[in-house]
């Protein structure tokens, strides 16, 4: 007889062959929404600012390395083929110089956002729970609260049911901390996803959130993601699902296939009922939203009501942007009784 052997079993959540299979994916799944739910509590997200823009979009810096890399190797080419090729490359990347401009756009816009949900004037948070108008005025002032003050409830998005309110005590200081809990999220890629993120990463002590999606083209998220706040997606819904979930404001900046897919589907979700708040949306890039894209036609041709552009502006400017970001953010708020 042969000699028994030690059976070591793996448990099923260590088996990675099983975990990675077709049997599977509902478990796989499941994880897409829950890992995000218990990161994102943890680190207090309870509203986000949405950016999505192509990702192909290019600083002036990164614009004048890559001209300089395709003429170098359009002077070095030997084939028809390989000249024809790197013309187009060449072609295509002056086609989409004009982004330099609106990459320091989203940037100073992303900015703009994380220095007002930092700030006391936004009333965002003390000790991780947003302030009622009373406990705002004392914070403004670096006054303490009352003894029957010192609890407000607050509208969460990460509480166990609907229905629960968290209570959150500000603390006796004579300036209170703040704690980020608007925060700018981003698909999490290049380009105008980068710069959204670099915004906020400008602003000290402030955190900004990449939800990326595994693609064989894309290399990661990019590197003014916060690292406890990055995510890599596998499913695009649960992605999607996670971009819309917290959302407070939407910044579209230029976009192709990608930008103009999600742009809609939130859209379709408004226009559906299935976003109930009256969520503002930003186009940013005033000529190519108003040329690529005909809002006034479809009225026209009875395809959509002009209702259903309410609360969407299409602006170039950094500031009439964030006046009414900040403006409907407000108002969110006030509506919930924050």
């Amino acid at each position: 007889m042969s000699e028994l052997k030690e059976i070591k079993p793996i448990k099923a959540y260590d088996n990675s062959k099983f975990i990675r299979s077709t049997e599977a994916r509902t478990i796989r799944v499941i994880c897409e929404f829950e890992e995000p739910v218990h990161r994102l509590r943890a680190e207090k997200v309870k509203e986000t600012i949405m950016f999505w823009g192509s990702a192909r979009a290019k600083t002036r810096e990164q614009y004048t390395k890559a001209m300089e890399s395709v003429n170098a190797k359009l002077a070095s080419a030997t084939t028809e083929e390989e000249k024809k090729k790197l013309s187009a490359d060449k072609e295509r990347l002056q086609a989409s110089e004009w982004m330099c401009e609106v990459m320091q756009t989203t940037s100073e816009l992303a900015k703009r956002v994380t220095e007002w949900a930092m700030s006391y004037e936004s009333a965002t948070s003390v000790g991780g729970g947003y302030l009622t108008k009373p406990q705002k005025r004392r914070v403004m002032n670096f006054e303490a609260p009352s003894e029957d003050a010192l609890h407000g409830s607050s509208h969460n998005p990460w509480c166990q049911s609907d229905t629960e309110a968290e209570h959150v005590p500000i603390k006796d200081a004579e300036a209170p901390p703040l704690q980020q809990s608007l925060f700018v999220c981003t698909g999490g890629g290049p380009g105008l996803m980068e710069a959204a993120n670099h915004g906020a990463y400008q602003v000290p002590g402030a955190k900004s959130i990449g939800m990326g999606i595994a693609l064989p083209f894309e290399a990661g998220l990019n590197p003014y993601v916060t690292p406890e706040l990055g995510f890599e997606f596998h499913y695009f819904f649960t992605r999607k699902y996670w971009m819309c979930y917290p959302l407070r404001g939407l910044v579209v900046a230029p976009g192709g296939f990608g930008t103009m897919g999600e742009l809609f589907e939130l859209l379709t979700l408004k226009h559906s009922g299935k976003i109930k708040i009256d969520l503002p949306i930003v186009l940013l890039g005033k000529d190519y939203w108003t040329k690529v894209i005909n809002f006034d036609a479809m009225v026209k041709y009875g395809t959509i009501r002009r209702r259903d552009l309410r609360n969407m502006l299409i602006t170039s400017d950094v500031e009439e942007a964030f006046t009414y970001l900040t403006t409907s953010v407000r108002k969110l708020r006030e509506q919930d009784g924050m």
